[in-house]
């Protein structure tokens, strides 16, 4: 090790090192030649000088003043708190903005001291319970309600919203089915199918089965209780309030759901780790994602 790259080499530093040298130590030993930094190994610093001291690497400049900088980031962030008067970062808490996320961090510490601000989901969804801090977020929602999924699966008969998404599905869902021999083929429409299962789901989610249908988007139920409640989506009725604060909801179901924020219970439990969940879905998903070995 160079003896160049060591700071301080007094006896007392020395001595130091050595009664400590059995235990875990914050000494930084490596000193920059540039500058007064210092750091605990070799790699730190030669990644210290190779970027802040190797103009080389310092690709990016400023046309406004003599910075450079390894990453445009850095450059695009010198340009908005130095050369502009732009402030993306706004206060929760009061309507100051501010030019970066540290000075915003030192405002809230130093002026609102540390008051977590409330979560305000202001935008809230017209056809279902859902809310979202922005415009952008509970438009590009909406679209999943809006888009119309004309495209077919000839296997199951399940609705896609475009022809990749189609693909991927006959490729994740069905791509180990065997071909039959023969196909059925649906008395209402004509439609054929691989198989009687793909025709039943077929009859049942295109021509309903004799089950009562949605009036406004066509879509047809399991019953005429959750028709009721598929409309209250449509029309913004929430009849069941909760009992632990003001939020209202369009189902029993998600009413259930919703309380278990409040309550924390979490009914579903992993019977291979101590792990539990509010919803079955999440418990599915952790069992196949963190004890299923796809082989």
């Amino acid at each position: 090790m160079p003896i160049e790259n060591y700071l301080h080499f007094t006896p007392h530093f020395m001595s130091t090192i050595l009664d400590h040298a059995s235990e875990p130590s914050d000494l930084k030993l490596f000193g920059c030649k540039s500058c007064d930094k210092s750091f605990k190994t070799k790699s730190g610093l030669s990644g210290h000088e190779k970027y802040v001291h190797d103009a080389k690497q310092r690709i990016f400049k400023c046309d406004k003043c003599p910075k450079t900088y390894i990453r445009k980031s850095r450059l695009d962030g010198h340009l908005i708190t130095v050369h502009s008067n732009i402030r993306p970062f706004g206060c929760e808490l009061c309507d100051k903005r501010f030019k970066t996320k540290d000075i915003l961090s030192a405002h809230k510490k130093y002026i609102h001291d540390g008051i977590k601000p409330k979560k305000k989901y202001s935008f809230k969804c017209k056809l279902c319970p859902k809310a979202y801090y922005s415009r952008q977020a509970l438009d590009y929602h909406e679209y999943s309600h809006n888009r119309i999924k004309k495209y077919i699966c000839h296997i199951c008969g399940s609705r896609q919203s475009c022809a990749s998404v189609l693909k991927a599905h006959i490729k994740r869902v069905h791509q180990s089915d065997p071909e039959p021999k023969t196909k059925v083929q649906c008395h209402v429409c004509g439609s054929e199918y691989l198989n009687k299962v793909s025709l039943s789901r077929h009859i049942r989610c295109i021509h309903g089965d004799g089950k009562p249908k949605c009036h406004i988007c066509g879509k047809v139920v399991a019953d005429k209780a959750y028709l009721e409640i598929h409309i209250n989506y449509h029309t913004g009725e929430k009849p069941f309030p909760c009992d632990y604060c003001s939020k209202r909801f369009a189902s029993k179901y998600v009413l259930k759901l919703h309380v278990r924020t409040h309550t924390g219970e979490c009914p579903y439990k992993c019977t291979i780790c101590p792990k539990a969940f509010k919803q079955r879905t999440a418990l599915t998903s952790h069992i196949k994602s963190k004890h299923i070995i796809n082989k």
